[in-house]
């Protein structure tokens, strides 16, 4: 007689036990072998399956290391917008988005369908509330155009107080945390020798007219932004960084859409801005 006992507990186990009988001694031992050599393969191949899964997720951590390439097909790894949330154009008019809301959240909402996500019908509902709002949502399409410039590389000068300051090409991660920059003849990925600073680290974004400090003439100043570091960061050897952009309207941009990067993802930062708008700074 072999007996194969299912790993269920208590009576659920009792009663998937599976008994196999027979006359012959030979033969119950080789139904023994051969479900034992069964499980074992069968472990095996699970174990194959998980450090595949392990592998593609490592995978997949390095291809988004490879910063400032091209996103043009979006990979899937990239966050979704807020248009994606709702499925409407960029485009799309205050009526249109309003509209779209309204019949989505009634799909999703838990009281209508007990079933769904209710992630989902948070984010839809966050989405609503940024782009139904014309300030919100301004301030929203500043970030995302930002954020979509630095993935494929923002060409700036970088001015450097001591040494030969030089053109740069300067990234974003895709969790927008860190700040990256290289030689723009390196290309669009990075390559080794790249220089890095986290987000957290700058406590100020300046407009260059408003930054005595910044290792530029007067004339160009005005097209300028300046990052300004912590004294922790500065402990640990990051210098400010001082960019120059090529017109005043991509210097408004990458201004005010880094300010609002930082703002996002700090309230003491968004104090520190409020203090300087009180100041009159741009």
């Amino acid at each position: 007689e072999v007996r194969v006992v299912p790993a269920a507990q208590g009576a659920r186990r009792a009663a998937l036990m599976l008994r196999m009988c027979t006359t012959s001694q030979d033969e119950a031992i080789a139904w023994h072998d051969a479900i034992l050599n069964n499980i074992k393969c069968a472990n095996e191949q699970a174990e194959i399956e998980i450090a595949k899964r392990r592998a593609g997720k490592l995978g997949a951590k390095r291809r988004t290391s490879h910063l400032g390439e091209d996103i043009t097909e979006r990979p899937v790894d990239l966050p979704k917008t807020f248009y994606d949330v709702l499925g409407v154009p960029p485009d799309a008019t205050t009526k249109q988005i309003r509209v779209t809301y309204y019949r989505l959240a009634k799909s999703y909402h838990p009281d209508k369908n007990p079933d769904v996500d209710t992630k989902a019908f948070a984010e839809i509902g966050h989405a609503y509330q940024v782009l139904k709002d014309p300030t919100l949502r301004a301030s929203y399409d500043l970030c995302e155009t930002v954020k979509s410039a630095f993935r494929l590389g923002v060409l700036a000068f970088k001015y450097e107080p001591v040494g030969e300051s030089a053109m740069m090409a300067f990234f974003l991660d895709r969790n927008f945390q860190d700040l990256y920059w290289q030689s723009p003849e390196k290309g669009a990925v990075l390559k080794p020798g790249y220089a890095r600073v986290e987000l957290r680290y700058i406590t100020r974004i300046y407009a260059g007219e408003d930054d005595e400090d910044i290792p530029v003439p007067d004339e160009v100043r005005p097209l300028c932004v300046s990052l300004r570091m912590s004294q922790h960061a500065k402990s640990l050897g990051y210098a400010n960084i001082h960019l120059g952009l090529d017109t005043q309207q991509a210097r408004d941009e990458i201004l005010d859409g880094l300010r609002i990067l930082r703002c996002g993802a700090s309230m003491l930062f968004q104090q520190t801005l409020d203090k300087m708008k009180e100041d009159g700074l741009r």
